[in-house]
């Protein structure tokens, strides 16, 4: 018997800063640092937080280092908060920038 959960359609922006994290958070190559993943998976998990949730991310990305992705992921991210969005929404994208941002610290 198969289960099918309800989703929500995932925003294009949110999808597009989840598929640059999910190649951060799977890149152990030259130069990759254990906390840039660490940092891409807390920022997947703070977009990926929503109830009913989204369908599952696109995972085709190459692996890349975050430093590479980040601008990628910052713009997207910064386009859907400037989005006219419900507040909450606004404000879990709005945290997600605020923690990759704090990843360069």
């Amino acid at each position: 018997m198969d289960i099918e959960l309800p989703t929500q359609p995932i925003p294009d922006d949110v999808a597009e800063a989840c598929a640059w994290l999910s190649a951060a958070e799977r890149y152990v190559g030259p130069g990759g640092r254990l906390r840039d993943r660490v940092a891409a998976g807390d920022v997947l998990d703070m977009l990926l937080d929503v109830e009913p949730p989204y369908p599952p991310i696109d995972t085709s990305r190459p692996a890349e280092p975050l430093v590479d992705v980040a601008p990628h992921v910052i713009g997207a991210l910064e386009r859907e908060v400037a989005a006219d969005r419900q507040p909450a929404h606004r404000l879990r994208v709005a945290m997600a920038l605020g923690t990759l941002r704090q990843a360069f610290l």
